[in-house]
C-alpha cells in the first residue's frame, strides 16, 4: 500500500513556500509522492478575480519540474463545475483504492472544516495532515466531530502570502522559482496592461485599424441580436492579438500556453493565431475562459455548436468597414438579417478563395456549414 498525498491551492501564483511544505510533508509522512492541484474554481473564491485555472496550472508545472516526488495534475482546472475537495478525493480515491490518501492543508482552513463541502467524506477517505505553523487549532475538536484521523506537521513558518506577491514585483521574484518568475514576467501576469496599448506593440497600424473595426462592427451586431456590446467590443479587439506573432515562436507559445492546435492547424501558419490569442488574453488582461475566449479561438475556423458571439466576431471579421471583396456586401447584409446565414456565406466565401489560391479548406468549415444549413 502506497501513502499518497494530495495538495490543492489556488497557487495564484505557486511559491517556494507552497513547494517547501509538499516536499516536508512527503518527508515528514513517508509519502511516495504529492500530487498538486491548482483549483480549477474554487467555491470560497467566488468573488474574487483569480488567474484563469490553465495558466496557473502552467505556472504550477514550471515550479515543480524536476522535483522529485511531485506531480502536477489538472484534473480540477478540467471541471466546469465548483471544485471541492470531497470531489476531488472521491476521483483519486477510484484511482488508487488500495493507497492511503494524505491531504494536505493549512491550520487555518481546519479551523472552518465544519463548513467545507461535505466534510465527513473527506474525513472518511483521507489522513488529514495539517501543516498547524506551531498555532493552535481545533485538532481535537474536528477530530471527535468527523471521526477525522489528524496528523499534525509542524515545521517551519513562512510568512509567504500570494496576495502579496502578486502586488510586490521584487517579493514576486525573491519568493518565486525562476522558471515561474521568467513566466510571469514574459506574459505580463499580475500587471495593468492596457488593452490598445498592448496591441498597438504586437500588431501593425494596418492591422490594428482592423481590430477597431471588428470590434465597431460586433458591436452593432450585438445590439442588433441583445447581447453584452461591451463583451462583443473587448472580443473583437482583441481576437487578432496573436495574428503577428512569427510562426515558429507562436508554436512554442501554443506548447507553453497549452494551445490546443489539431494538426491541421499546427502545420498551417495563419490558423494558429486564434487558438494562441485566447491563451494571451488571459496573460495578458486577466479574462477567464468563457465567451472572450471561446470567440477569439474560434474567429477564424469556427467551432461546432458556435455561441452568438462566436458568430458575430467570425461574421465581423469577414466583412467589417475595411474589407472589400466579391460578395461582401451580402454578407454584410446578412448579418444584421439572420447572423446563420452570414456565418454560411463567411464559410462559402473562405473555401472558394482557398480553394482558387490552391489551399487546403479546414475540415471544421464544411462541418459548421453543414450544421447551419440543417437549421433552414
Amino acid at each position: 500500500m502506497r501513502k499518497i498525498g494530495i495538495f490543492g491551492g489556488t497557487f495564484d501564483p505557486l511559491h517556494i513556500a507552497h513547494i517547501k511544505l509538499a516536499k516536508y510533508a512527503k518527508d515528514k509522512l513517508g509519502l511516495d509522492f504529492v500530487i498538486m492541484l491548482a483549483c480549477g474554481n474554487p467555491p470560497h473564491k467566488r468573488n474574487r478575480k483569480i488567474t484563469d485555472a490553465s495558466i496557473r496550472h502552467t505556472m504550477l508545472k514550471k515550479a515543480i519540474e524536476g522535483v522529485d516526488g511531485l506531480i502536477a495534475c489538472d484534473y480540477e482546472i478540467k471541471l466546469r463545475e465548483f471544485s471541492y475537495t470531497a470531489t476531488t478525493l472521491e476521483f483519486f480515491k477510484k484511482i488508487y483504492p488500495d493507497d492511503k490518501l494524505y491531504f494536505i492543508m493549512g491550520g487555518d482552513s481546519l479551523d472552518y472544516f465544519d463548513k467545507w463541502y461535505k466534510p465527513d467524506v473527506i474525513a472518511s477517505l483521507c489522513t488529514i495532515a495539517v501543516y498547524g505553523r506551531g498555532e493552535k487549532h481545533r485538532f481535537d475538536e474536528i477530530s471527535r466531530q468527523f471521526g477525522a484521523d489528524i496528523v499534525k506537521l509542524d515545521g517551519e513558518f513562512f510568512d509567504i502570502s500570494s496576495t502579496k506577491l502578486r502586488t510586490d514585483s521584487m517579493l514576486l521574484k525573491k519568493h518565486t522559482p525562476p522558471a515561474v518568475f521568467d513566466f510571469i514576467s514574459r506574459y505580463r501576469l499580475y500587471t495593468e496592461n492596457d488593452e490598445e496599448q498592448v496591441l498597438s506593440e504586437l500588431l501593425s497600424e494596418k492591422r490594428l485599424l482592423h481590430s477597431k473595426n471588428v470590434a465597431d462592427m460586433a458591436k452593432r451586431l450585438a445590439v442588433r441580436y441583445g447581447i453584452s456590446a461591451e463583451t462583443a467590443v473587448r472580443a473583437g479587439l482583441l481576437h487578432d492579438i496573436a495574428k503577428e506573432i512569427p510562426y515558429e515562436k507562436a508554436l512554442k507559445m501554443c506548447d507553453e500556453l497549452a494551445a490546443d492546435l489539431d494538426p491541421i492547424e499546427q502545420i498551417t501558419p495563419p490558423l494558429v493565431h486564434p487558438k494562441l490569442g485566447a491563451e494571451l488574453v488571459k496573460c495578458y488582461f486577466g479574462i477567464c475562459e468563457g465567451e472572450i475566449t471561446s470567440a477569439i479561438r474560434s474567429h477564424t475556423v469556427g467551432k461546432p455548436d458556435m455561441s452568438l458571439l462566436d458568430k458575430i466576431i467570425f461574421v465581423a471579421d469577414m466583412c467589417e468597414e475595411g474589407r472589400s471583396f466579391d460578395g461582401v456586401e451580402n454578407i454584410r447584409s446578412a448579418a444584421y438579417e439572420n447572423i446563420d446565414r452570414a456565418v454560411i456565406l463567411c464559410i462559402e466565401s473562405t473555401i472558394a478563395f482557398t480553394i482558387a489560391k490552391g489551399g487546403f479548406v479546414h475540415p471544421m468549415a464544411y462541418r459548421i456549414k453543414k450544421e447551419l444549413l440543417a437549421k433552414f
